[in-house]
């Protein structure tokens, strides 16, 4: 057995790598970050003040043109149009539930900013924590290398 230098290698260190290297590639990422876009409008600038303070945005200012081609070449998951009559308008992929997101969590910062109170505070309590990739990868890396390693001890008697 300390012979076969392969041997070692696909049943030892290979899995290891396995494991480690698809661990380190599907890290979790703690948040998420929402693109959006606001149109240069001549309200834009104060709109992108109140919105660039916000952690899960990311806010950026651009003329008309560009925005409609961020958004169609999903570079930004939303844009948005401050008008000079307080109005606010919401261009977004409907299909798309990340922009969706995005759009309501923009919402809800110009809300709160124009002084908008809640009539029932909420408050949201995550009691457990999700699935990560490396939870159901190391024990499926081990199951597969052990079934492997028991046909290939049965196949090698069967064939003896």
């Amino acid at each position: 057995m300390l012979r076969e230098r392969s041997f070692l290698f696909w049943t030892y260190v290979f899995p290891i790598l396995v494991v480690l290297t698809l661990g380190i590639a599907f890290d979790s990422k703690p948040s998420v970050r929402f693109v959006v876009d606001i149109q240069a409008e001549p309200t834009g600038q104060q709109l992108l003040q109140r919105l660039s303070s916000h952690p899960e945005l990311s806010v950026g200012l651009y003329d008309a043109a560009s925005c409609r081609d961020r958004l169609r070449e999903s570079v930004s998951d939303a844009f948005v149009v401050a008008h000079a009559t307080g109005s606010v308008e919401y261009h977004f992929d409907e299909h798309s539930e990340k922009a969706m997101l995005a759009v309501q969590t923009v919402d809800q910062s110009i809300q709160a900013a124009a002084g908008r109170v809640d009539p029932i505070q909420t408050r949201y309590v995550a009691t457990q924590q999700g699935m990560r990739y490396i939870d159901f990868l190391v024990p499926g890396v081990l199951g597969m290398h052990l079934l492997g390693g028991g046909l290939w001890g049965i196949g090698f008697v069967v064939v003896d």
